[in-house]
């Protein structure tokens, strides 16, 4: 429900906890859901360098791509062939960034 996953659960167990989740998440109890967003002290700006070095990256790839046809489909659709995965995405972003910056590897 929080992430727009609608797909089945693929155990008897991961359907009992999702039940558990929808369950309170719909009550809305705050003794049994707790918040954690009241732990956050303002939005902490500790990767704010690397988001822009990303967003600045990508720009750049964009407005260096070709738009071609594809060819399965009738209109133009652009192809940004930059990184084979999320891995190498976040590589090639790391090198642009200066060495101390911090990198968003556990979550990105």
């Amino acid at each position: 429900m929080l992430t727009g996953d609608v797909s089945a659960a693929e155990t008897a167990n991961e359907a009992k906890v999702d039940e558990r989740v929808r369950l309170v998440l719909e009550l809305g109890d705050p003794d049994i859901a707790i918040d954690l967003r009241e732990h956050n002290n303002g939005r902490p700006g500790k990767y704010d360098i690397f988001w822009e070095t990303a967003a600045q990256f990508l720009a750049g790839k964009a407005a260096d791509a070709v738009t071609a046809v594809d060819e399965c489909r009738y209109d133009t659709v652009m192809h940004l062939a930059t990184a084979i995965s999320v891995n190498d995405l976040l590589y090639q972003i790391k090198c642009e960034c200066l060495p101390k910056t911090p990198i968003p590897t556990q979550w990105l």
